[in-house]
């Protein structure tokens, strides 16, 4: 397990961008206000693609500078680098290339840091830890431990990097390796006492799926709003402990318990994460005025986020704004190429709108860390069955459904129907297992039970299809 050392450097670090080079930034910016604004995404993004190694290097440094020396916004520099820290595996080669082009420099080392973070993440999948397979958890770690040693490298050539010691700590976190993040905290905040990025790295941890501590968050929490007196930015995260509570009871289905402590965590401060996940709230309990009000902010606070824009998307769509909702899907997936989320969200509001074009690209795209994912391959088969009339494609699609997932009625209806279609005799099995699922209480819809059981007893009274179950019960 890695921890990194930190060496603490006297004197001011030498300016390395001129000024024509914040005169180009300017172009891109989202405000003339240059310590307060963010970087284009797209970009961003861009200047990866197309190799513009030395401009990428120039927008970070630029932002460090800032930030060491004028006091500037610390988490333009983190925005830059979460923009980056993109699940695309295409950008795997064109990082390890700007590494390879800037190997004395610890800017493209902390870029592919966060980009093995983002990778790790997409490996771990939405399920919880116990139902997540070992396969995907041995993958989750393998990137990790390359995150870490990149983490590493980059301390070394600069030690003094709040957003590098911050990423060690998520990076434990994800490892579950708690001996080592507070000490790495506490070496961290001895250089850098009011960063924001630290900070919040650090309350984020403390999360209970993490293992966080009640009575560490509650110290954290005080030790962090003595410290905002003297660092107002930190004002922002002294919601966290309220958050933290507010989302385990919406995580539990309490959404109402959850909108009181969402509003307590706004009121003693709140960043876009805060007002992110309150919005979100606000939408499972249908109040999708107040959900838009609140997703809109967050955007404010920071824009371009994937996840604020899917979950905006489904709030317009909730509000019948679907040219909107679709505006925000596309620019979600246009900065997160790879997010199973925000992918399956654009393919089902596509088809509903009947834009086919894409759907079957955003299902290919979301299966790629996600194989084992059996609502995917559902939802493919579903437009198969529904959009294309291939009955054939979509059967194979509810087949791996089922597979992957055999406790779900529906799955197993749907596949017993591209099958009656077809007219193939392995309908027995599905129209079984349907019924038999029915029968042990799960919930089915009662027209499609009654065809269920007819096309049951025509096979019986019609003597077909025996050979395939050896009888018809």
């Amino acid at each position: 397990m890695f921890r990194l050392k930190i060496t603490i450097r006297k004197g001011k670090i030498k300016t390395l961008v001129q000024c024509s080079l914040l005169l180009c930034l300017s172009l891109f910016l989202f405000s003339s206000n240059a310590s307060s604004a963010f970087p284009d995404r797209l970009h961003l993004l861009g200047l990866l693609e197309n190799k513009k190694y030395d401009e990428l290097s120039d927008v970070l440094l630029s932002f460090q500078d800032s930030y060491e020396e004028e006091g500037g916004d610390e988490k333009r520099i983190y925005f830059v680098l979460e923009t980056l820290a993109n699940s695309n595996p295409e950008y795997e080669a064109l990082i390890n290339e700007w590494v390879e082009v800037q190997a004395e420099s610890y800017v493209p080392y902390l870029v592919r840091a966060y980009y093995y973070y983002g990778i790790a993440w997409s490996w771990r999948g939405h399920r919880v830890k116990r139902k997540t397979s070992t396969a995907r958890l041995e993958k989750m770690q393998e990137f990790l431990q390359l995150a870490a040693a990149d983490i590493t490298r980059a301390s070394q050539i600069k030690p003094r990097l709040s957003a590098s010691d911050a990423h060690a700590i998520r990076v434990l976190m994800m490892l579950e390796n708690n001996e080592y993040k507070k000490p790495t905290l506490e070496e961290s905040l001895l250089i850098d006492p009011g960063s924001y990025l630290l900070r919040s790295s650090y309350f984020w941890s403390l999360k209970p799926e993490w293992g966080g501590a009640p009575e560490e968050l509650e110290r954290f929490t005080k030790e962090t709003r003595v410290m905002a007196e003297q660092y107002p930015e930190l004002n922002k995260l002294l919601g966290y402990s309220d958050y933290i509570f507010a989302e385990s009871l919406a995580e539990r289905g309490q959404a109402d318990a959850a909108a009181i402590h969402f509003d307590f965590a706004i009121d003693k401060g709140a960043d876009h994460i805060i007002y992110r996940e309150r919005g979100i709230n606000y939408y499972h309990l249908q109040e999708y005025e107040k959900a838009l009000q609140d997703l809109n902010q967050s955007l404010h606070m920071w824009p371009q986020d994937a996840k604020t824009l899917r979950w905006r998307s489904h709030t317009l769509q909730k509000m019948g704004e679907y040219e909107d909702a679709l505006s925000d899907l596309d620019l979600a997936a246009r900065i997160l190429p790879r997010d199973r989320y925000i992918l399956m969200a654009r393919a089902l509001l596509s088809r509903k709108m009947k834009r086919f074009e894409q759907v079957l690209s955003d299902y290919e795209k979301a299966l790629f860390f996600n194989q084992d994912d059996a609502d995917i391959w559902f939802e493919r088969g579903m437009h198969y069955s529904h959009e294309f009339i291939n009955f054939k494609e979509a059967a194979n699609n509810f087949n791996r459904a089922t597979e992957l997932n055999d406790s779900k009625p529906q799955y197993w209806y749907e596949y017993a129907a591209s099958l009656h279609y077809s007219l193939d005799c392995q309908i027995v099995i599905p129209l079984e297992n349907y019924i038999s699922l029915c029968n042990k209480g799960r919930d089915c819809r009662a027209g499609e039970l009654k065809w269920a059981l007819h096309a049951r007893n025509w096979l019986k009274e019609n003597d077909r299809c025996r050979e395939e179950s050896g009888a018809v019960h």
